[in-house]
């Protein structure tokens, strides 16, 4: 780990390092796990997030900088238009893991009645 910071509003703390990770830790919620981005194409150097807490931004290799949303709302409204269909329960126990119970992707991809 080379580099830490808190968010602004003191809810979100973030950890850059030299193994391609970007962990990300809800300080109230200190027994759940970090959430990980390791999609990175090198080491991350720096982290810092936007001023109102709502990205958190990283320097890696080759100068690439990388924004992520830290509310999940605002990664399902980017994301779900994209999207042709919800996980299903195999593929969300795969990614999600079984210990977490199984709910629409996004909701709206539900089958809506007529």
């Amino acid at each position: 780990v080379i580099d830490v910071e808190f968010s602004p509003d003191g809810k979100l703390l973030a950890s850059a390092g030299l193994d391609r990770r970007l962990q990300m830790w809800v300080v109230d919620h200190e027994e759940d796990l970090p959430i990980v981005m390791d999609n990175n194409n090198g080491n991350v150097w720096h982290v810092a997030f936007a001023s109102d807490s709502k990205f958190l931004v990283a320097s890696c290799n080759e100068g690439e900088i990388r924004v992520y949303p830290t509310d999940t709302r605002l990664l399902a409204d980017k994301v779900c238009p994209s999207l042709k269909r919800n996980m299903t329960q195999e593929e969300w126990r795969i990614y999600v893991g079984s210990d977490i119970d199984y709910e629409s992707t996004c909701k709206s991809l539900l089958i809506k009645d007529f």
